[in-house]
């Protein structure tokens, strides 16, 4: 198996031991650009979502020099549309909307109580939900972990607003020797505070949390596929919960338990429906019969008990079959 296609040497009959881990590898990615009140000033934060490792993280870029902006408003847009500079220039005339609203930000004394970017996405279905809502997907020029991204050197460049999608904008990410050219959508296009360059940046890369969705769908017993309506490799698309067939399965269990019992103690009850002489010999009987339909291993072809089964719950014991 080469390492150079998915699964990249993991084994697919073991997904337990390798997906959704922090070291595997993905060469399919959605990625977003989070424009939430990050006060780390030259510094970017994105989300993404491994479509090959069902791994998701907010990631921090950071890089040198004050580069910190805001979610693009009517005023901003205007600012660049005449060419990315401020139509009030000078002291007098002041700065640009965007770096009035930096000044602002200046003036808080404490700074700790404005969230952090992406500090609301604490889990990785919330980050997959917001990225997959803008279909945004790259391809990377090798597979690789967030194990790999973590303090990886890269770009990212921020884009013109007339290239802006809806109201917010859209960052071009680079990490060296991973992927190039990536473009993350604004997930936000309010007018809230983000660490955003209209120009290029030059940084590293810090994944500042991680989730595993494999974690977090695969073990629940709500759905038998339980990663088929998400935006995933075909692989875990078609593949069924253990855990929900375990649980379906112990379900049919219990109901059949329940519908033989229900029949034995009626055996007690009235011996002679049963055609049976007394009490004695339909426990006799019950128990002979209990024992068959275990050694069966609940076969509907050898169940003693099924002609007495009501014909509306007799496909209970053919249920997991």
């Amino acid at each position: 198996m080469s390492d150079d296609l998915f699964p990249y040497g993991n084994d697919l009959k073991n997904p337990n031991a390798w997906a959704g881990l922090y070291s595997t590898k993905s060469q399919s990615w959605l990625i977003g650009y989070d424009s939430g009140a990050s006060l780390i000033l030259g510094a970017h934060t994105f989300l993404l979502f491994g479509r090959e490792n069902l791994c998701a993280c907010v990631a921090t870029f950071y890089g040198a020099g004050i580069t910190a902006g805001y979610g693009m408003s009517k005023a901003a847009k205007k600012v660049e549309r005449g060419g990315g500079q401020s139509n009030r220039i000078g002291p007098s005339g002041g700065a640009s909307e965007q770096l009035e609203r930096l000044e602002k930000v200046k003036d808080y004394k404490d700074l700790s109580e404005i969230p952090r970017a992406g500090d609301e996405f604490d889990s990785a279905e919330k980050i997959y939900r917001s990225l997959s809502a803008q279909h945004n997907g790259m391809s990377a020029l090798k597979p690789f972990s967030l194990m790999d991204l973590d303090y990886t050197f890269g770009w990212v460049s921020g884009a013109s607003v007339d290239a802006a999608i809806g109201t917010g904008t859209y960052y071009i990410a680079d990490a060296r020797n991973l992927f190039k050219g990536a473009t993350a959508l604004n997930i936000k296009g309010g007018e809230t505070l983000i660490g955003a360059s209209l120009g290029s940046m030059m940084g590293f890369w810090r994944v500042k949390k991680w989730y595993s969705l494999w974690t977090e769908l695969y073990q629940s017993r709500k759905e038998e596929y339980p990663f088929q309506a998400y935006n995933v490799h075909p692989y875990f698309r078609e593949l069924k919960s253990e855990e929900y067939s375990y649980y379906k399965r112990m379900e049919i269990v219990e109901k059949q338990d329940k519908i033989i019992n229900g029949i034995t103690d009626d055996m007690q009850k009235r011996p002679e429906h049963y055609g049976f002489p007394d009490k004695n010999y339909a426990l006799q009987r019950s128990v002979e019969m209990t024992q068959e339909f275990y050694a069966g291993q609940r076969a509907p072809e050898t169940n003693p008990f099924l002609p007495w089964v009501d014909f509306d719950k007799q496909h209970i014991f053919y249920e997991g079959r």
